[in-house]
C-alpha cells in the first residue's frame, strides 16, 4: 500500500492529472486489496467502477460487498476473468429479484459473461451449458465457445451440437486450446480462425503455414 501511495504521489508530481493516473490503475489486475479499497472508496469521481470490477482480483469480502451495495449492472462483475469458484457459484445462484425488475436480463447477462470469461469447473460449465440449450439461453453457447479455458471434453461437446455446428466450431477453432486431434479436424474447415488462435502449439502453428 505504501509503495502504491508513493507511486501515485510521484506521478502527480510529474504533472500527470489525477484522473489519468487513476484510469491506468483501474485496469491493473494486480491491485492488492488495499489498493482496490483506495480506488473504490476515494476516487469514484475519476475511476470507472465498471472497469474496476472487470479487472480486479477481488477478495470474497469485497466481492460480497459489491454484490450487496453496488451491483446495478451485474454483467461487469461477471465479465471479470479472475473470479474464484465461490464467486462464480454465488453469481449463478443469486436471486436477482432483490436487484430490480430485470430478473431475466440479469440472469442472461451474468451467464453469458461467465460463459465467455470465467474458468469454470464441471458443475458450473454444465449449468451454463444447460442454460444455453434452454429457451431463454440466446447466444450463451456462442459465448461459451469463445472461452479460452475449456477442457478437451467441453470442446468436443460444444463442437458436436449439430444445430449450431458451424458457428460454434468456428469460435472453438479461434479461441480454444485444442488437442492435436481436434486441431486436425478443424484445419481444413477453419484455417482462418485457427490462424488467429493464440493458444496453438508450435507444431500446430507450423501445420497452418
Amino acid at each position: 500500500m505504501g509503495k502504491f501511495l508513493m507511486l501515485k504521489e510521484k506521478m502527480i508530481e510529474m504533472a500527470y492529472p489525477l484522473s489519468e493516473v487513476v484510469s491506468h490503475l483501474e485496469n491493473n489486475p494486480n491491485l492488492t486489496s488495499e489498493m482496490f479499497e483506495i480506488l473504490y472508496s476515494k476516487y469514484t469521481a475519476f475511476a470507472s467502477l465498471d472497469i474496476l470490477l472487470q479487472h480486479s482480483k477481488l477478495t470474497d469480502e469485497w466481492f460480497l460487498k459489491i454484490l450487496k451495495d453496488y451491483l446495478q449492472s451485474p454483467k461487469w462483475l461477471a465479465s471479470n476473468p479472475h473470479l474464484t469458484r465461490f464467486q462464480i457459484d454465488t453469481l449463478l445462484t443469486v436471486d436477482w429479484r432483490g436487484y430490480g425488475s430485470n430478473v431475466t436480463e440479469y440472469e442472461y447477462d451474468v451467464r453469458t459473461e461467465l460463459a465467455k470469461h470465467a474458468t469454470l469447473n464441471e458443475a458450473q460449465y454444465k449449468q451454463i451449458y444447460d442454460y444455453g440449450l434452454s429457451a431463454g439461453g440466446g447466444a450463451t453457447l456462442r459465448y461459451l465457445a469463445q472461452n479460452p479455458n475449456l477442457t478437451a471434453r467441453q470442446i468436443t461437446q460444444l463442437a458436436g451440437i449439430m444445430s449450431m455446428k458451424k458457428i460454434l466450431q468456428m469460435r472453438l477453432a479461434q479461441f480454444s486450446k485444442l488437442t492435436d486431434e481436434m486441431f486436425t479436424r478443424f484445419l481444413p474447415l477453419y484455417p482462418i480462425e485457427l490462424s488467429k488462435n493464440e493458444q496453438l502449439t508450435p507444431v500446430q502453428i507450423e501445420a497452418i503455414y
